[in-house]
């Protein structure tokens, strides 16, 4: 669904969007119920990641790629955020991949180029002055 709009400029229903995640939801907790292995404390709601914004002086830089059909075709994004939430940067682009890991690290590494342009920056892992 994700590719679709990514890919094809398709629209995402957000009713629709909900749906298709509590129906995930529910087949993931049959599994984990069906499954031998017990699992004591299963909550789902503690293991919804949520973004979280970075520390006062620091930003975060979010990757993630799309692949489309063979997975030869796919879009790479990068934000990157300040502590306050503010976009302070982001791009879109299409690349060509061998791997869906590969195009992880593509972003990633597009990721660490825009770092650099980001005023304060000093290069290293550091709060920025």
């Amino acid at each position: 669904m994700r590719n679709e709009f990514v890919f094809d400029s398709a629209y995402l229903n957000p009713e629709l969007t909900m749906k298709r995640a509590l129906e995930a939801i529910r087949e993931y907790i049959k599994v984990v119920v069906s499954s031998p292995i017990h699992m004591d404390n299963l909550n789902i709601v503690d293991n919804i990641s949520q973004w979280r914004t970075p520390d006062r002086g620091r930003v975060k830089v979010n990757c993630d790629v799309a692949v489309k059909g063979n997975g030869a075709d796919a879009k790479v994004a990068v934000t990157i955020r300040d502590w306050k939430g503010s976009l302070i940067n982001g791009k879109v682009g299409s690349v060509k991949i061998s791997s869906f890991l590969q195009g992880e690290l593509l972003a990633i590494r597009q990721g660490c180029g825009m770092i650099k342009d980001i005023p304060g920056f000093d290069g290293r892992a550091s709060r920025m002055g």
